[in-house]
This record gives C-alpha cells, structure tokens and sequence, in this order.
C-alpha cells in the first residue's frame, strides 16, 4: 500500500490545524473524499496522538469501533486478548469443518459397504423385490396396543345371544342381554356404536328384520346410537304404553311362590320396573315387602330396627330364606337316617342289584 494511504485522520487533522489552533482547508482540497473514508486506522495510532484533547481522542475513537463493527464486549479487550479470540475462532471453524468432511465420508463408506439381497448371478438378473411402503400407523403405538387388545379379546370362548324373531318383553330382554355380555366380553372389537348395531342386527329374525327393512328405506335419520336401537327394538316388541300398563298391573299384582327364591323374584320386580316411570324408594320396598311369602314377610316385620331401604328388605329376606333352607335339609337329613335301609320285603345280592322275593312252590295232589 503506497505511504500517502498510510496517513491517519491523527495527522491529517494536525497538518490541517494552524498555529493559533484553527484548520484551513487547503489540505482538505489535495485528499478526495473517497480516499479519507478508506483510510485504515490502527487503533495503537490513537495512544500517540498526544496532540488531541482527550474527549476528542475518545470520540474519534468511538466513531472507528462503530465503523469496524465491534461489540461492547469487544471494546474491551486488548490486542492479546484479541489474538487468541482470532485462534478460537477459527480453531472452532477448523473443527466443524472436520466434522462435516467425516460425516459425508461415513456416509460413503455405509453406502459402499451395503450387502446386496442375493448374490450376482451371471445367468440370471437379480431383482429385488420391492419394499412395502411404511404408513404411519405400522409403528403407532397406540395401533399396536388395540391390535394386542382385539387378540387377547378373540381368545375369549363367548355364546352368541338367540335370534329374536319378536314375541314377549322376556324374550327381548333375554336377547338383549345376550348381545350386552357380548359387547362387555370383547370392548374393543366393539368400541364404534355402529359394529354393535350391525352385531345385534344380524340376529334378527321374522317381523323385526321387516321393520327394521322399513325403517332403512324411510326418510326418517338412520340410528346410530346402540340405546336407541334398543328403544327401537323394544317398541316393535311391545308399543310403550301398552308396555306400561302392562308391567304396572303385573307389578302390582307380583307375589313370590312356593319354590320362587328372592334373588329370582326381586330379579322379576327389577325388570319390571324398567317399563315403568321411575318409583320412590318408599313405594318400591313396600311392594317387595308385601309380595315376599307370610313366613318370610312376617320375620322381617318382627325385625328390630326395621329395614328402611328395598335393599336392606332384599338383603334380610335371602338371610331368612337360606337359614330356613339350611334347617330343612338338616331335617330330612335326619329322617333319612332314622328311616332309612332297605325293606324288609327286598332283598339284595352282592352286587347290589334288588331281587325279587321267591314265590312258594304250588301244591301237587299226591
């Protein structure tokens, strides 16, 4: 670089400045602008100016980290410090560089060392079968958790309810409950409310497979929910309100028989209030209570505290009736020792099997 670009803004401005402390402007004449802006500045040069005031000095100073674009931080450290940011740096670039070089090498080498699927054959072209394009749900999770589930599901040995072909509401809530243990046995495999109704569809017989025909070619919404196909079903069996009276006069009337147990008869009483508007608890343990047999009824009545709930009535009833039970068969057990052995009349060989007596012999006239 020729000596005359060398000049500082230090000794420009010292050249410029006249004894008496002003400038002329007639070195400003002989440097173009250009060649001022170009100027390079070593930052050691601003400690010999010793002919600038010192707020000057710093302010000229500013102006040439402003224009080298220096941080705050960068300000602040001297040349020696500066010197061994300068090696970090490109000791850190140095090092990426390697990193990006080894990377695209190791990658070659995976490339080049692939083993093919079958040998080279010079009589024939291997072909490598094409793969199966993955889709996101091969490796979801929650793909393989259902999948697991449906399997473990499948291995459940589950009867298939009867087909409904209409009739009485107990056939209806028999092929109901058939298609809800179904539905419990196996959650997952019906989890969409549709696969339940096309399920119980399938074991429709006879007059409720033509409704439900009639029903598909109408203009009224499809059913999609498995509760309203049940109130579906169960209208076709019986309309409501004849349904309702119905079980209202039954219920009404309902009296446990003679060999009727109370788990069976409390289990008669339930599904008759399902037909029903919604009962006080009051009303239905009075009714329970009142259709219980004398015997059992009138030990619960001489009970102290009373029950006070239709369960504690159910509850105190099969106490009442397995006690009774048990001191029944330990009756007839008793009696069956007392009485018990073979005839007289009988006689038995030893293999157990009965015989006959012998008949006497008929007379001859001598």
């Amino acid at each position: 670089m020729p000596p005359k670009a060398m000049t500082t803004r230090s000794q420009a401005t010292a050249d410029q400045r006249r004894p008496d402390g002003g400038s002329t402007d007639e070195g400003a004449e002989d440097t173009p602008p250009t060649a001022q802006h170009d100027q390079t500045v070593e930052p050691a040069q601003l400690d010999n100016a010793d002919d600038e005031p010192p707020a000057r000095r710093r302010r000229r100073a500013k102006d040439l980290w402003d224009e080298l674009g220096m941080e705050e931080e960068e300000r602040e450290l001297d040349a020696d410090e500066l010197a061994a940011e300068v090696e970090r740096l490109e000791a850190s670039n140095r090092e990426v560089r390697l990193r990006q070089r080894y990377k695209a090498l190791r990658q070659e080498q995976r490339a080049l060392n692939t083993p093919l699927t079958s040998p080279p054959s010079i009589h024939r072209r291997s072909v490598t079968p094409a793969r199966r394009p993955r889709s996101d749900s091969d490796d979801a999770p929650v793909d393989r958790e259902h999948k697991r589930r449906m399997d473990i599901e499948s291995k459940y040995a589950i009867s298939s309810p009867e087909p409904f072909a209409g009739g009485t509401m107990a056939d209806y809530r028999r092929f109901e409950r058939g298609c809800e243990i179904v539905f419990e046995t196996r959650p997952t495999h019906y989890e969409d409310k549709k696969r339940k109704i096309l399920f119980a569809r399938g074991f429709l017989r006879g007059s409720p497979t033509d409704a439900w025909a009639r029903l598909v070619s109408s203009e009224k919404p499809p059913i999609v929910e498995w509760t309203a196909f049940k109130d579906w079903l169960r209208n076709e069996t019986q309309p409501d309100g004849m349904r309702r009276m119905e079980a209202s006069r039954r219920y009404r009337d309902a009296s446990q028989q003679t060999r009727q147990r109370v788990a069976d008869y409390v289990s008669y009483l339930d599904g008759l209030e399902e037909d029903m508007e919604a009962l006080p608890e009051y009303v239905r343990k009075d009714a329970l209570l009142m259709g219980l047999r004398p015997e059992i009824k009138v030990k619960i009545m001489e009970t102290l505290p009373p029950p006070t709930t239709r369960q504690q009535v159910a509850d105190l009833a099969t106490q009442i009736e397995e006690a009774r039970n048990q001191a029944t068969r330990a009756i007839g057990g008793e009696r069956a020792r007392v009485d018990g052995g073979p005839r007289p009349y009988r006689q038995r060989t030893d293999r157990g099997r009965p015989i006959a007596p012998a008949r006497p012999l008929p007379m001859r006239d001598v």
